[in-house]
């Protein structure tokens, strides 16, 4: 039951979170940490921690052949904008149960476009 509890309450922050990024109309922070719990939603037994950071996509390995040169450089330079835009956002729910503390983990990206944070891609364990 508590697993199902804090299920859905990751899933409400997370949104809420997704939602705030998705107002700013500056660039997203290349980090930010964050909690709080979830008293107003009746559940004082639970807590959120959220870490948000730029994450370094590498350059794939190119061949080289006639060319390669040139197209190396274009593909390391759209890789750093893409790692420049793209920011991992970790949401872990605490809670306690007799004498152990236990969490569940949600990870979703965030990318920063012309229009704001859009959420592409999600998982969690």
């Amino acid at each position: 039951q508590k697993i199902s509890i804090a299920t859905l309450l990751a899933q409400h922050q997370m949104a809420r979170l997704v939602i705030d990024f998705e107002k700013k109309t500056d660039r997203l922070p290349e980090e930010k940490s964050d909690g709080g719990d979830f008293n107003e939603l009746g559940y004082p037994d639970f807590r959120w921690e959220m870490k948000l950071r730029q994450i370094e996509i590498p350059a794939p390995s190119l061949p080289e052949e006639e060319g390669g040169e040139i197209v190396s450089k274009i593909v390391q330079s759209i890789t750093q904008r893409i790692s420049e835009a793209t920011r991992e956002l970790k949401l872990t729910i605490y809670w306690k149960e007799l004498d152990s503390e236990n969490s569940i983990e949600i990870t979703t990206h965030l990318v920063q476009t012309a229009g704001g944070a859009v959420q592409v891609k999600g998982a969690a364990s």
